[in-house]
């Protein structure tokens, strides 16, 4: 699991497990309970960071014990978009270069030419795990607010 946290609740545990399944549900996760003290949650994928941090979620546990809440989650919505960050920007600029490299006459000319097309990808090394790492920033203080709202949940 890419995140585990238990927090104190004082309201009853079907209600906080209901509100946070509620939650899940509205983003589009697929929610299933587990027993009545715990469900899972499972969602897409995500491939781009303008979606709501919790599509960075792929996997969710809740659980319900002993005046504690316990929520489990894999992030593999992050982990995809980390993935196409890191393999997507490099090889487009190997493509360019193969390909001007081979349109191009560089006799004569200065010895950088062929390996102009990889200039605009270059930035991408630094910006891609900046990207990677914001998202995953989002995601984790997405579920952290969530787990805070539900251990604010009164008992009535």
């Amino acid at each position: 699991m890419d995140y585990a946290r238990t927090v104190p609740v004082t309201a009853d545990g079907r209600k906080i497990l209901e509100q946070a399944r509620n939650v899940f549900i509205q983003q589009g996760f697929e929610v299933s309970p587990v027993s009545a003290q715990r469900f899972e949650a499972k969602g897409e994928k995500l491939l781009r960071n303008n979606h709501n941090p919790f599509h960075g979620v792929s996997r969710a546990i809740f659980m319900v014990s002993g005046g504690m809440l316990t929520v489990e989650a894999e992030f593999g919505g992050v982990r995809r978009l980390r993935n196409f960050l890191f393999i997507f920007p490099p090889a487009l600029g190997v493509v360019l270069a193969v390909t001007f490299s081979l349109m191009g006459n560089f006799a004569g000319k200065p010895w950088y030419m062929p390996f102009l097309p990889i200039a605009p990808v270059a930035p991408w090394v630094v910006i891609s795990p900046l990207m990677a790492s914001s998202f995953r920033r989002k995601v984790i203080g997405t579920l952290d607010t969530l787990l805070e709202n539900l251990h604010g949940m009164r008992a009535d």
